[in-house]
């Protein structure tokens, strides 16, 4: 009796602790809308070697970051042996120049504390490419490298654009061409006729041929130089593109495939078809970008959550919100099973065919399922008739379902359909132990207990679904795993659950009254 009655006592502790914790967070403000909220920071070191063979002048110019509202910039050393730096603005650039009137022998180390946000753009459905279009303006002219009057650059932008008019869909045909090309890793300088003419480039040739692209149709783009962040040193800077459109200049990289996204990892240093590293051509010259990330050190209310959790160790947010949504989902076919009253498929398969809905999309999910159901059952039977042992028949059925799910995504490839791309190992695996299932109950109950089993299952893994794709549920378990205390509790209370489930009210409510 003791047991019984502090279970309620210990689920009003759980709870009030969860809500101890969560209500200093927010008081402090330790909570957050979006991933890398806070920005994510790096040391930055432009590291010259230079050697000057005879006493004449010579100079070393790069240029030098600058701040922006995604990016913010601090110049924290400057060490060299020449006799002048200057430090001006080119234009819309920043430059840092290092000079000397006789021979010298040095090595320059200019660094940086960079932090960086990620920058998300939105591309107005409602535009027209007339929305887009400007003449009087640079940003349409050909350049040296980016030769946008040129016939087959131009024959090809207007057969991209076909008869669109959608200024969205435009750029993306524009883009995926671009992006679709082989990349080619080359260090020489590739501009956008030889990229069209070789059909692949790296980025500086995919960069340059997208802006050629969109230029031959009077849409104004630039190309943008900077620096991938990663914890390495490299030599290697990057280039992407930007187009303008409703006064933003919004970036494309149709390298890596970002479409109107800049990543938390782009610096950008300048803006234009520049190059990054000027020098006297006589002089002895090597170079390195050492790049450092700043480990962050936060209190417990600060990293007790997923998006911290996710930057320190490298995993992705969507993979570390699903393992905490598992117990919420759990919950969720507790309730419909305890109170409810509705037969599931066990009490985690519900919920792992609601996160393998979200990876494939419920439409193309459940037509998935409907497929998996059929191999199952047409397997199922022959395979219980001749007396299949249980593993070895799921390895064949297993074999049918991803023989069946190649053959879709072979069709979806030659048909166009980006649906199938969702059709992933985990997502099959998780609809073939669901079918595999309801054979089983077929088999043991007959077809119509299961096809009501798989009716009910379908309604709680499409509510599981709702709730777990929630954006408020997402930031919720971001920003405070400690509703696990919560759900804890109320599963307790749920498990002394003794009343009439919803289900039986209809069978034994005349006992009540």
């Amino acid at each position: 009796m003791k047991k019984l009655t502090s279970l309620p006592n210990i689920a009003a502790l759980l709870s009030l602790i969860a809500v101890i914790l969560i209500t200093v967070k927010v008081y402090r403000g330790n909570f957050h809308l979006t991933e890398y909220e806070d920005g994510v920071e790096y040391a930055l070191t432009y590291d010259f070697d230079l050697q000057q063979g005879e006493d004449k002048k010579y100079f070393v110019k790069t240029y030098l970051p600058q701040n922006s509202n995604r990016q913010e910039i601090k110049l924290t050393s400057n060490k060299h042996e020449t006799e002048k730096f200057e430090e001006y603005v080119l234009g819309i650039n920043k430059v840092g120049e290092w000079s000397g009137e006789k021979a010298t022998k040095d090595n320059i180390q200019c660094s940086f504390h960079v932090t960086l946000f990620q920058k998300r753009f939105e591309v107005n459905e409602s535009l027209k490419l007339n929305d887009i279009t400007a003449k009087n303006t640079p940003y349409v002219e050909p350049g040296v490298f980016i030769e946008s009057e040129d016939p087959e650059i131009k024959t090809l932008a207007a057969r991209l654009k076909g008869k669109r008019t959608n200024a969205n869909d435009i750029l993306t045909a524009l883009f995926n061409y671009v992006y679709e090309m082989p990349k080619q890793s080359l260090k020489e300088l590739m501009t956008a006729k030889e990229a069209l003419e070789i059909n692949a480039a790296s980025c500086n040739g995919k960069s340059r041929l997208f802006v050629a692209l969109c230029r031959s149709l009077d849409i104004p783009a630039r190309v943008v130089g900077g620096l991938i962040l990663n914890e390495e040193r490299k030599k290697t800077s990057h280039l992407w593109a930007e187009v303008l459109i409703n006064g933003k200049w919004i970036p494309f990289d149709a390298l890596n495939g970002y479409y109107a996204f800049i990543p938390i990892n782009y610096l950008e240093i300048y803006k234009g078809d520049e190059f990054l590293v000027m020098r006297s051509a006589d002089l002895a010259f090597d170079y390195n970008y050492a790049i450092t990330k700043v480990q962050r050190n936060a209190s417990f209310f600060e990293g007790f959550n997923l998006y911290y959790i996710s930057e320190k160790l490298g995993i992705g947010v969507n993979v570390l919100s699903l393992l905490i949504l598992l117990p919420f989902g759990a919950l969720i076919v507790a309730i419909f099973r305890n109170v409810v009253g509705l037969k599931t498929f066990g009490v985690f398969l519900p919920v792992l065919m609601a996160i393998s809905f979200i990876s494939t999309g419920v439409g193309t999910g459940i037509i998935a399922f409907v497929g998996v159901l059929l191999i199952i059952s047409i397997l199922h039977y022959p395979l219980q008739k001749w007396g299949v042992l249980h593993v070895p028949k799921l390895v064949v059925m297993l074999s049918g379902i991803v023989l069946l799910m190649i053959v879709l995504m072979y069709s979806g490839l030659e048909l166009g359909i980006s649906a199938v791309d969702g059709l992933t190992f985990f997502p099959i695996v998780i609809l073939t132990f669901a079918a595999e299932k309801y054979a089983r109950i077929v088999v043991e109950e007959g077809f119509g207990n299961a096809t009501k089993v798989l009716a009910q299952t379908l309604v709680v893994t499409l509510i599981c679904l709702l709730i777990i794709s929630s954006d408020a549920i997402f930031l919720i378990t971001m920003n405070f795993p400690e509703v696990l205390l919560i759900v804890g509790a109320l599963s307790l209370m749920l498990g002394k659950w003794i009343g009439l489930r919803i289900s039986e009210y209809r069978r034994f409510g005349w006992i009540l009254s």
